[in-house]
């Protein structure tokens, strides 16, 4: 298929050429091996237009294996990455605003989290922040996308919310943790300028995102944020800070622990996950 989506992508088809590829996706007397080949095909395009076309066909198709067929090529769509997938955003947008279908909120939730626009961020978060029973299909596929998230575009949303979320609090755990999978530059900033006028409490989960770290550039970050340039409400963060550094650097597996629990559960010497 790579004739097909070479050409989906040199140039906009026009709907005559979409409305040819539905005939045949259609018709059953085709083999259903060709059929899902095709499908295939138009997913690997990955354009606005290929995403416009399997909601159309999720939408009014009535055979229900073609409109799951439609529905699994929406599913691969986020794979393309943040600069290809900025034109994919407003169309899976409108759908994830428009649609209540569980199936169809699980699908498209994941691409959303995957390209990361900030704005899609930003439904996904008002949706896993939603009170139970407001809209809970549409809660629990965003509680399940955001684990997802790990391109920087999606960073100002994130640290929005940590910014104006408590010490203790399941809103800092969730925008501290997925800006720590980030691990971008301003992820870093954000969990730093957070943590400086945190109290006391917030050491454990200093600990627990420094012990997740992978990105380097964060590694960096952490380590800066323990000179004395920078000034913390709580010397004890920093300490927290300073000393699971140290724990890694020597090569000390860390559990993840969560805040509260008052430290990490050290297994004893390993390899390290990272610095």
């Amino acid at each position: 298929m790579t004739g097909l989506t070479g050409e989906i992508r040199a140039r906009t088809p026009p709907p005559e050429f979409f409305a040819l590829l539905r005939g045949f996706i259609e018709d059953s007397s085709n083999s259903k091996l060709e059929r899902q080949i095709l499908i295939g095909g138009v997913g690997e395009a990955a354009t606005k237009q290929t995403v416009e076309f399997f909601i159309n066909l999720r939408q009014t198709a009535t055979d229900p294996e073609v409109r799951g067929w439609a529905l699994g090529g929406l599913a691969g769509i986020g794979r393309v990455g943040t600069e290809s997938g900025a034109q994919l955003v407003a169309p899976l947008e409108k759908l994830w605003r428009d649609t209540s279908d569980p199936q169809v909120l699980m699908t498209i939730a994941n691409p959303l989290a995957e390209i990361g626009a900030a704005s899609s961020v930003q439904f996904l978060l008002d949706a896993a922040l939603a009170p139970p029973g407001k809209d809970d299909a549409r809660k629990a596929a965003a509680q399940n996308a955001l684990r997802q998230i790990d391109h920087e575009s999606a960073t100002p949303p994130v640290a929005a919310l940590l910014a104006q979320s408590a010490v203790g609090s399941p809103n800092a755990k969730l925008a501290g943790d997925i800006l720590v999978h980030i691990g971008g530059a301003a992820a870093g900033t954000a969990l730093v300028n957070w943590l400086q006028v945190a109290d006391d409490r917030a050491a454990p989960q200093a600990r627990e995102w420094v012990s997740n770290t992978k990105a380097p550039i964060l590694s960096d970050i952490w380590q800066a944020a323990t000179g004395a340039q920078f000034s913390f409400r709580s010397e004890k963060v920093r300490e927290a800070i300073r000393t699971r550094l140290a724990e890694r650097r020597a090569g000390i597996i860390s559990e993840k622990v969560t805040p509260g629990d008052g430290g990490d559960r050290n297994p004893g010497p390993g390899p390290a996950r990272g610095n």
